[in-house]
């Protein structure tokens, strides 16, 4: 296979996996076990791997090792059939995020085409949840909304990635230097913002406010520097927030999902039930935790209920070994963010945000969302100087 035709392939896997990891199915695991096989086949994409294997082995002993260990050590010590939820948490938090680095690499694929690429795809599929709500009486449109936004199942993920797209938006406004970017940039804000409100996420929209705190205060220096004009930041700031109040007054808008979250959290919660259940596991196996093979579900009220809480969940599972190894990671991806030059304006807070978001959801280690937006800030923080845009 010549160099063009590998590189065509890698790119289209890439893209294939970018497009679809909001979506899960067939396509996304396909790309997800295939395009780590393309690279471990060839010689060039081999030994570039093993060239930023090291960059990356912290990041997989803090996020996997601890929940694999754990595993293994159920497996042998205690007999408990083996799960493959401790695999998948391995392969794609510490594999994966690897193999995209090093086929961003290979094809120099840059930051700003990576944070266009997922503005796109958070376009998509915000217009496709947005179409469940206010296309309610065509049953394809509103099938197919109601899934791309998860409301039969859960619209948590969904609100995270309609916060994420607003977030890289608002920095593709900020620094755009093409007029196709800065109006790709306005309708990705406008229909992220309207898609997380439509969600009714809390935790989605708490990580959204603290983000773009973030962001104000990493980006003031860049602003105050900068030849863009503070007018057209603004400008295009306004126009964002249009589209949401438009959305919002149509007729046919439904508030009733984000009225009953609202009410729901008021009138109270059962997270700290939960919390507390779990956290009287932890007491029971402190130092290395109950493996996800031999634990079992909280039952309140007739139903199973997981942590909802991505650090509780760690503790449970790992221990205390399990959740300092985790803070160790989350601590050393941010500092590794905040080196890099112009994109770390969004890296930065896109990382706080996933931090915040997984406080209230235990779907980090189980989410493709949460896993493919961890995947992109592995490679974002990790982009080599030479090639960011200065």
């Amino acid at each position: 296979m010549t160099l063009t035709k590998r590189m065509s392939l890698l790119l289209v896997l890439s893209g294939l996996w970018i497009a679809f990891f909001p979506a899960k199915g067939v396509v996304f695991q396909g790309c997800l076990y295939l395009l780590p096989l393309l690279v471990m086949a060839c010689g060039d994409t081999r030994q570039l791997l093993w060239q930023h294997a090291r960059q990356i082995t912290v990041l997989s002993l803090c996020f996997a090792l601890p929940l694999l260990l754990s595993e293994l050590r159920a497996v042998v010590l205690r007999g408990c059939p083996f799960s493959d939820g401790a695999f998948e948490a391995f392969w794609r938090l510490a594999f994966f995020p690897l193999i995209l680095l090093t086929v961003c690499r290979y094809c120099h694929c840059t930051s700003r085409q990576i944070l266009l690429a997922l503005t796109g795809v958070g376009v998509f599929y915000g217009l496709a949840g947005l179409s469940g709500v206010f296309f309610d009486d065509v049953p394809m449109i509103r099938s197919f909304g109601a899934r791309a936004a998860g409301f039969i199942s859960n619209p948590n993920p969904f609100g995270f990635l309609m916060a994420i797209t607003s977030l890289v938006a608002v920095f593709l406004v900020m620094t755009a230097y093409r007029h196709t970017e800065r109006i790709l940039g306005v309708v990705g804000a406008g229909v992220g913002l309207s898609g997380l409100l439509v969600s009714g996420s809390r935790s989605a929209l708490l990580g959204t406010l603290v983000a773009f705190v973030a962001m104000a205060i990493l980006s003031w220096r860049y602003l105050r520097t900068s030849s863009l004009s503070v007018k057209s930041i603004v400008s295009g700031g306004v126009i964002a927030m249009l589209l949401v109040a438009i959305l919002a007054a149509l007729p046919n808008f439904s508030w009733d999902l984000l009225n009953h979250r609202i009410a729901h959290a008021v009138q109270g919660d059962i997270r700290l039930t939960i919390w507390s259940q779990y956290l009287e596991r932890f007491i029971e196996h402190p130092f290395l935790g109950v493996p996800i093979s031999c634990s079992q579900k909280i039952h309140i009220r007739g139903h199973g209920f997981g942590p909802h809480n991505m650090y509780l969940s760690v503790l449970v599972q790992s221990g205390i070994v399990g959740v300092a190894a985790l803070f160790t990671g989350l601590v050393w991806l941010i500092h590794k963010a905040s080196l890099i030059c112009l994109e770390r304006i969004v890296v930065v807070p896109m990382a706080l945000a996933l931090c915040l978001y997984c406080f209230f959801n235990s779907s980090f280690f189980g989410n493709e969302i949460t896993q493919g937006v961890f995947a992109l800030i592995v490679v974002l923080s990790f982009q080599p100087l030479h090639e960011l845009r200065r």
